[in-house]
């Protein structure tokens, strides 16, 4: 699997290829973490429905084809360790977007300074909103495209785990 992560957290720009099983070593703050958090957040979007579905996230609707995801900003609290929109950007400047891409489907998050908002994209289409308060908002139709056989990755404090759902 290939991975680009390119202005995530303090990583301007890295290029992996991974394989079945992989081992990530270094001194510490050199990124490791780092690296998971981003693949964390392209699995997210793999698992929205799966959230759903189980119902640690409930869909409100907020108008037209808006959803409110009641609940998953509590998740995507727990996989990183973000406490607002900055601390994802590289140097927490918003004004380059972020972008993961996982064997060449690409996930670009950027700032709207209108909106005051994240613009999370996967392909090209824009799948999540999320707000300086961290509320997360969707189109009901880009969340039924969303593919659902993607690994899921988390960081959790101390350590790092990685899991197949």
């Amino acid at each position: 699997m290939e991975v680009k992560v390119r202005r995530f957290n303090p990583i301007y720009e890295a290029f992996l290829n991974l394989k079945r099983v992989n081992v990530m070593r270094g001194p510490p703050e050199t990124g490791k973490s780092n690296l998971l958090e981003a693949l964390s957040i392209f699995s997210f979007l793999g698992q929205i429905k799966n959230y759903m579905n189980s119902g640690l996230v409930s869909p409100v609707s907020i108008g037209g084809r808006l959803w409110s995801l009641q609940g998953l900003s509590e998740i995507l609290r727990m996989m990183t360790r973000a406490r607002k929109l900055d601390d994802i950007f590289f140097a927490f400047s918003r004004e380059e977007p972020i972008e993961v891409e996982l064997d060449g489907k690409r996930m670009k998050c950027s700032y709207d300074s209108k909106k005051r908002a994240l613009s999370v994209c996967l392909q090209e289409e824009e799948i999540l909103e999320i707000d300086e308060y961290m509320n997360i908002r969707a189109r009901r139709e880009g969340l039924e495209g969303l593919p659902e056989n993607v690994k899921f990755y988390r960081y959790s404090e101390g350590k790092e785990v990685q899991k197949e759902v």
